[in-house]
């Protein structure tokens, strides 16, 4: 310092020199600080109507609807084009509760006991929330549908229990479940929740609307919670879960989106029209909703029937809202992103977008979940963090909600070592260099909640087994998007299917899946050699299947050559065998069957799944 500044500048000069040093301390500080964390959250969304996956995808897939039927979403994309996009992220079980459980924990639904919708997820079960809270000290919040409490509270009651906020500090916008349209936050500090019938009533304008539907409410008050999070001298992290019960049903929006799409014209998705004409019939695994066309459709009578479908008003209208409440939780996003920018929060904050599970929107003939198809257990999955993860990022690795948590933790600096989580860790995958992740070794698993299937998902194959005599089914997404064919055990599959087959098994044996429950079906474990084809026949037997010919009346048919060759079972043509099969948690050979005392070999073999499976051993009682 030179020796010939006058005491007054030589003060004013040590005080630029102290407020430079404190500067530079802060922001070092900030930049190892915790970053706080966003987390958005839909119900039942497909990630077909992203534009950012859409562009992932070829013009028959992104367009399924029609061409030119899309719905824009400009902010959500942005988290992709500023962040990463996981385009095989699975939820852990397609149905809210054991979804939402095991995103919460990192567990599976067998741990946490959120096994099915309304069923209580149990009350030591440790969240994310908790373990940040504990570790780093964050403030955490959460707002919008819970449903983790099964039938223990009302749906209309809001805030968390005191002894079920599983270490969410904040909760007075909480509701346990229910896919209320409007929300009013009274004088007194109360809230209250509406259908939207009741609340098309109560709010009567445009401007009440606005503030009273869900999606905007919602938004609304995060929008708040960020704004004081951002004027708080203490500037503590912040961990805010934002819960949206859109776009699920009942399908309903406000105005103007409730309009906004009604120059849209939607085409039944082609995957439902094929599998409804049986070419090729889908699995047994494949769901109708009530309203779809039924499975039973004559298929001569199909085409008419998808025609008066695709053209009634329930169809489109429902598609139409769809695209809607989409479009407004798109701008809700994009409203909470400029809260964070206007805030100087962007680069210090994780955003993390999700939905709960996906919804089918026609495909496959079904409007919900529930099902391993793409857009039913697949979610869109989107992270956003300027200081650490490279814009741009797309991993195609096979990731899902169990390894959220883990993930989570290892962004922010929480030692995983002894948690005991379940789940992998994806942080090296977001925070390294290489903007494509795809290892197509890594396996991640989907535990139906009702034991109907259970999955293995690879970034191209899924792989699943079920009972009802269905045998397993490999999907590849590079060959057949549409997933329609099985190619389970297929000249060049056999290794694959074998691999997918005992990754999956000892994952539903290591964590008690639902399937394993099934004690008194039988699951195939191979493909029966007489397991005829439930496609629609061709040539003379046109808009015919194999089973149509069970009938008395029809079974003098089956002594045509061609028929008993096409369908050997329901001709009795046929005495091979072979493969294995699961019953009761243990596995079984055919030939094992053979070897059986006499009065034990009659009693199993008189179960139809395994006298069908083993016809040569079961040949005298088939």
């Amino acid at each position: 310092m030179s020796l010939f500044l006058k005491a007054s500048h030589r003060n004013i000069f040590l005080s630029c020199v102290a407020a430079w040093i404190s500067f530079s301390v802060v922001a070092a500080n900030d930049e190892e600080a915790p970053p706080n964390v966003l987390i958005i959250m839909t119900d039942e969304h497909n990630l077909r109507t992203l534009g950012c996956y859409r562009d992932l995808m070829v013009k028959s897939q992104a367009e399924i609807w029609g061409e030119g039927v899309t719905v824009s979403t400009p902010n959500l994309d942005s988290l992709a084009k500023n962040g990463a996009l996981f385009s095989n992220f699975m939820t852990v079980s397609p149905a809210c509760t054991p979804s939402r459980g095991s995103f919460l924990t990192g567990t599976y639904p067998s741990t946490n006991k959120a096994l099915r919708n309304h069923v209580p997820m149990r009350d030591d079960a440790i969240t994310f929330a908790e373990t940040m809270k504990e570790k780093l000290a964050y403030e955490t919040s959460y707002m919008g549908k819970w449903h983790m409490n099964g039938d223990l509270y009302s749906d209309e009651v809001f805030g968390a229990p005191a002894d079920r906020s599983f270490g969410f500090d904040d909760t007075k916008y909480q509701w346990n479940r229910g896919h209320w349209k409007f929300i009013q936050e009274k004088s007194n500090g109360s809230v209250k929740a509406y259908s939207y019938e009741d609340g098309e009533e109560i709010f009567d304008s445009p401007e009440s609307k606005r503030d009273a539907y869900t999606t905007d409410f919602i938004t609304n008050r995060a929008i708040e919670y960020i704004n004081k999070q951002a004027g708080s001298a203490s500037r503590t992290p912040f961990t805010l879960m934002l819960s949206y019960p859109d776009p699920h049903g009942p399908h309903d929006v406000r105005e103007p989106y409730n309009t906004m799409f009604d120059d849209l014209h939607f085409a039944f998705p082609q995957n439902a029209v094929l599998g409804l004409n049986k070419q090729p019939a889908p699995p047994a695994w494949s769901r109708t909703k009530s309203r779809e066309i039924r499975k039973g459709v004559p298929l001569d009578k199909v085409k008419e029937k998808i025609e008066l479908y695709e053209n009634s008003e329930y169809f489109q209208l429902r598609q139409r809202q769809s695209f809607g409440m989409i479009k407004l939780l798109d701008d809700s996003v994009g409203r909470i992103l400029k809260t964070l920018e206007d805030n100087n929060m962007k680069n210090d904050t994780i955003v993390v977008f999700t939905s709960d599970h996906g919804g089918t929107m026609g495909e496959h003939n079904s409007a919900g979940k529930g099902t391993p198809y793409k857009t039913s257990a697949g979610v869109p999955f989107l992270i956003q963090w300027p200081r650490k993860i490279p814009a741009g990022k797309h991993i195609e690795t096979a990731y899902s909600f169990i390894d959220f948590v883990p993930t989570l933790f290892n962004l922010v600096g929480i030692d995983t070592s002894e948690l005991g989580l379940t789940g992998l860790d994806a942080s090296e995958d977001l925070i390294n260099e290489n903007m494509l992740i795809s290892d197509e070794n890594q396996f991640r698993f989907i535990d139906q909640a009702k034991g109907k299937w259970a999955a293995a998902v690879s970034e191209r194959y899924k792989f699943v087994l079920s009972p009802n005599l269905m045998q397993p089914y490999l999907l590849d997404s590079a060959v057949d998007p549409n997933e329609l064919t099985n190619f389970f055990n297929q000249e060049g599959y056999k290794d694959i299917s074998k691999k997918m087959r005992r990754a999956l098994l000892q994952e539903m044996e290591e964590h008690d899946f639902q399937l394993m429950k099934r004690n008194a079906e039988v699951i195939y474990l191979e493909k029966p050699a007489c397991q005829e084809s439930r496609d629609q026949l061709d040539g003379d037997y046109i808009f015919t299947v194999c089973a149509n010919y069970k009938k008395a009346a029809l079974q003098d048919e089956c002594q045509n050559p061609a028929l008993k060759a096409k369908c050997p079972v329901t001709c009795n043509a046929c005495s091979k065998e072979w493969g294995k099969f699961m019953w009761k948690k243990r596995f079984f050979s055919c030939s094992k069957v053979a070897r059986k005392p006499l009065k034990i070999k009659k009693k199993w073999c008189k179960k139809w799944s395994i006298g069908n499976f083993c016809r040569k051993a079961c040949a005298k009682w088939v």
